[in-house]
This record gives structure tokens, C-alpha cells and sequence, in this order.
């Protein structure tokens, strides 16, 4: 009695399985539009066009474009001109002027700093006085030398005492000219480190300029 029941219920579970099996599968396929219903006209099911049997391909695409990417590095640092130098006397004495500005634009040769020359002045008045008597005495023993009234040493000694008047006059102008410090080029001053008044030496720095666009 036993095992006339069991074997029909071991058949009526496996035809059950099979149907369960073939309904989920079917509902996988119509989930993906890889199977046709009735209504839908061949080759518009899913984007299948008219595949026999398959399903509808997929495919993954990524547009590539262009884009600016901006970058910035910070980093500590300093920034000096091309050309940068300090400005000092080449001689000690009084500031007797001050002609710029801190930060200003100056053109090479501009005069700065104008520093005491009073004494340099009276020099040369004195060495211009002396050239006119040695020019005169040298003009007399250049007469004396044709009449031969003198000797050709002491028209020698004369021309000497003219030439030495003169180079010492050179001298007292390149010293003249070591009172005024101008701009060795063009470019941007920068902070003013002497006041009108002060003594300073060659070791002190008046001022710096940088090379830079106006």
C-alpha cells in the first residue's frame, strides 16, 4: 500500500519542479526583452532587431572631453630683480641734498644723494689762481729761452709747475664729481636709509635700486 503511494507523489513533485523551473526562467527572459509576447511584432522586442532567439545587446560607453586642469604649487620663497645693487659714497662728507623719492622710477644718471663740496670748491679756486701765475711764468721763460736769457732746465721747471697745477685740477674734479651719487641705471629705488644733514662714510648704504619696467 505504502509504495503505490509513493511513487505517484515523487512523479507529481518533479512535474512541479519542472514547471517552476521553466515559469521563472520565462519570467527572466521577458524581464530582459530577449522574448517576444503576441502582440509585439518581430524584431522591435528590447532593441533585439529581429535576433533570432537572443537577447538584446548591452554596451557601455564613456564620452571623452576636454577640460582645463589648474594647478597651483605654493612654495615659500623670495623674489629678486635681474639686477639689484646698493648705493654708497665713494667718499665721506655731509649730506647737503636729498633729490628722490622711496619706490620712485628714476633714468640712469639721475643725481640722488648730493653730499657736502665746500671744501672741494675752494680748492679749485685756489688751484685756478695758481694755474694763471705757473702759465704766466712759464709764458716768461719761454721768451727768456729765445734771447737766451734763461736756461732750457728753468723753462723746463716752469712747464712742470703748469702740468702738475692741471692734473691736481683733474683730480679736484673727479673728487667733485664723487659727491653726487646718481643712479647707475634705470630702475626703482628703494628705501631711504640717510637724512639730510647726516655724515656718511663709504661703509653706509643710502639707498638700493633695482632694475625694473616703469
Amino acid at each position: 500500500m505504502k509504495s503505490s503511494l509513493i511513487y505517484p507523489i515523487i512523479l507529481v513533485s518533479l512535474a512541479l519542479l519542472l514547471v517552476v523551473r521553466c515559469t521563472k526562467k520565462e519570467g527572466e527572459q521577458n524581464a530582459a526583452g530577449g522574448t517576444a509576447t503576441p502582440n509585439t511584432p518581430p524584431g522591435a522586442q528590447g532593441g533585439a532587431q529581429g535576433r533570432p532567439g537572443g537577447n538584446a545587446p548591452v554596451y557601455l560607453a564613456i564620452l571623452a572631453k576636454g577640460y582645463a586642469i589648474s594647478r597651483e604649487i605654493q612654495s615659500p620663497g623670495s623674489i629678486q630683480a635681474e639686477e639689484r645693487t646698493d648705493l654708497q659714497a665713494e667718499i665721506s662728507g655731509r649730506i647737503t641734498g636729498i633729490y628722490f623719492k622711496e619706490g620712485s622710477f628714476v633714468q640712469r644718471g639721475t643725481l640722488l644723494v648730493k653730499l657736502n663740496d665746500a671744501d672741494l670748491i675752494a680748492q679749485r679756486s685756489k688751484m685756478e689762481v695758481q694755474l694763471k701765475i705757473a702759465e704766466a711764468s712759464e709764458k716768461r721763460q719761454s721768451e727768456l729761452l729765445a734771447v737766451n736769457g734763461t736756461s732750457q732746465q728753468e723753462y723746463d721747471l716752469a712747464t712742470l709747475q703748469v702740468s702738475n697745477i692741471k692734473a691736481d685740477m683733474d683730480l679736484n674734479s673727479v673728487n667733485l664729481t664723487k659727491t653726487e651719487i646718481r643712479a647707475p641705471f634705470a630702475g626703482r629705488l628703494g628705501l631711504r636709509n640717510i637724512s639730510l644733514g647726516a655724515y656718511v662714510t663709504p661703509q653706509i648704504i643710502l639707498t638700493n635700486i633695482a632694475r625694473s619696467i616703469p
